[in-house]
């Protein structure tokens, strides 16, 4: 074995090997800074995802008010001023779809009452 004919050929001792840990020391043992923008893309990411998934709840169900009703919290809670007139656009919409049922009657009022805060503001 290469190991036995020369013991201090994978000493830490070596000039050649100093950059090496030097930059798996900084690997191992990551800064606060880097810290913090992993977790603000982890929020962006997770906002992206969240719009996607509402998008794609709207594709499948386009005639469900409560898809309408929480898409348009869902965007009031990422950010109230920047989606305000987005969440109307969709509260309008749930509110203009009949309600079938109790449920749909309980969530076009909920729609209702959102839409109004929404004025309110």
């Amino acid at each position: 074995f290469p190991f036995e004919r020369n013991p201090g050929a994978f000493s830490t001792e070596r000039a050649d090997l100093a950059p090496h840990h030097a930059l798996e020391e900084r690997i191992a043992a990551p800064s606060k800074t880097s810290a913090a923008a992993k977790k603000r893309h982890n929020a962006s990411a997770s906002r992206r995802n969240a719009l996607d998934y509402y998008e794609k709840a709207l594709e499948l169900a386009p005639d469900e008010i409560g898809v309408y009703l929480e898409y348009a919290n869902g965007l009031l809670l990422l950010n109230r001023n920047r989606n305000r007139e987005q969440a109307r656009e969709l509260l309008v919409r749930g509110i203009g779809i009949t309600p079938g049922d109790a449920y749909d009657r309980i969530l076009h009022d909920l729609a209702v009452q959102r839409l109004a805060g929404l004025d309110d503001d």
